[in-house]
């Protein structure tokens, strides 16, 4: 049975009753959510009319791909849900996602138009457990947004990604965290090669609980974007990156640091991102050229088009952009005649294999050329030993950033490391 307009709470009341009645069978209840990548180009290109077809066309394709027992729901503008009742082994689930990519990826033809479109599928299960329906539905949403940011068309289901499950306990604690402005940006300078001096630093943010100890941006920035909650994080990250670096001790040009704050896809398209930016540099007396905003080439790829027209935005402000995780297979030549970026941040998984992988030398060298040509400067990070620092100076690499110099170090200890910096050391 499917239904098109079928809103996301009503699927919740379904999905309720069947969790209910799945609490004592030893049988899988699967759910499956998936998008469908680059839907809203379709409604662009074509009109609403024929994206509406589109979908109408999806939901028949999977309603005939014969999936037993199962209830299909449209929950979102481009989002769907099938339901799995009576699933034999949550390893079945892995083949249910391989049989949908199989049937939606036929092109669709409307019009005398072909059409492709391809899903991004979320698993979860629940094996007799005491996960409510929001759970579960929420637990397949966090298994769809990873496998998109794996470049993905879906995670293969496993007891570890059962296990892997939405700590609802987690999340509560940190949006408790961020509303009471508990969070701490720690800090990692980039080296100017030319001068040997610490005159930019990427500002990463950290959450230091005492339950959960020290935890990473890769650990909970997946859960601010899908509750909505990053544009207050990246709000906060670059007020605070601002007002922290204005009490730096001064460098021996008496010339101002630079810093820059990791920002998101998701934020970046938001329309009042600029107006956000222009009010903290006017808060905090910083001169734009003095924050860089970094991406990373797969967001911006992700949605190429408007990407470049909101950085083309921010670029009007007079800041910087760099695109960050350069050369993780994304890249084209074409692509630097449009790259509206000032710097490129070499891969770290090239560089640390420089000493032992010479394609990664000749990579690496090959990317820190072409931009220069295109008048980017280069940041290569994941510097660890003094030989790869000296290699990416005779390259003529403009930035280093690694292990090889610090750690990110909190606030108080970045000052000290600034106060008590020796560039003689690392030569």
């Amino acid at each position: 049975m499917a239904n098109f307009n079928q809103s996301r709470q009503q699927f919740l009341e379904h999905l309720s009753q069947a969790c209910e009645v799945n609490s004592d069978d030893p049988a899988t209840l699967g759910l499956l959510v998936f998008d469908l990548l680059q839907f809203h180009r379709v409604n662009a290109v074509f009109g609403y009319e024929i994206g509406d077809q589109v979908l109408r066309s999806v939901m028949a394709r999977v309603e005939k791909a014969g999936f037993k027992n199962s209830e299909l729901a449209r929950i979102g503008s481009d989002e769907f849900a099938l339901l799995l009742r009576d699933v034999k082994d949550p390893k079945l689930l892995t083949l249910a996602a391989n049989k949908l990519v199989r049937e939606l990826s036929e092109p669709f033809e409307f019009e005398q138009r072909i059409l492709r479109i391809e899903p991004v599928i979320g698993i979860a299960a629940k094996l007799g457990e005491e996960w409510d329906a929001e759970q579960l539905l929420i637990a397949a949403e966090k298994n769809l947004l990873e496998a998109q940011q794996q470049n993905k068309r879906f995670l293969t289901y496993s007891l570890d990604t059962k296990k892997q499950g939405y700590d609802w306990r987690f999340e509560s604690a940190l949006h408790k965290a961020l509303s009471l402005n508990e969070l701490n940006l720690f800090y990692q300078p980039k080296i100017h090669v030319a001068t040997g001096a610490p005159t930019h630093a990427e500002a990463l943010s950290r959450w230091i609980d005492s339950e959960y100890g020290t935890v990473g941006p890769n650990d909970f920035i997946p859960i601010l974007e899908q509750s909505g909650a990053i544009d207050d994080l990246t709000k906060w990250g670059i007020h605070t990156a601002m007002r922290e670096m204005a009490s730096w001790p001064l460098r021996t040009d008496d010339r101002p640091y630079s810093v820059a704050v990791n920002v998101s896809t998701g934020v970046l398209e938001n329309p009042e991102f600029p107006e956000i930016i222009k009010s903290a540099l006017s808060i905090w007396g910083t001169n734009p050229e003095n924050l860089t905003l970094e991406i990373t080439e797969g967001a911006l790829v992700q949605e190429e088009q408007s990407s470049y027209q909101s950085l083309y935005r921010l670029k009007d402000l007079g800041l910087k952009i760099s695109i960050d995780d350069f050369g993780t297979g994304y890249s084209c030549l074409s692509y630097f005649k449009r790259i509206p970026a000032d710097e490129l941040k070499v891969d770290q998984s090239f560089v640390k294999n420089m000493r032992n992988d010479l394609d990664d030398e000749h990579l690496t060298r090959v990317i820190i050329d072409l931009a220069h040509r295109f008048n980017m400067d280069v940041v290569a990070e994941g510097v660890e030993d003094k030989e790869t620092y000296l290699k990416l100076r005779e390259f003529g690499c403009d930035y280093i950033q690694g292990f090889y110099f610090t750690k990110p170090l909190s606030q108080e200890k970045y000052c000290d490391w600034l106060a008590n910096f020796d560039a003689t050391k690392f030569d």
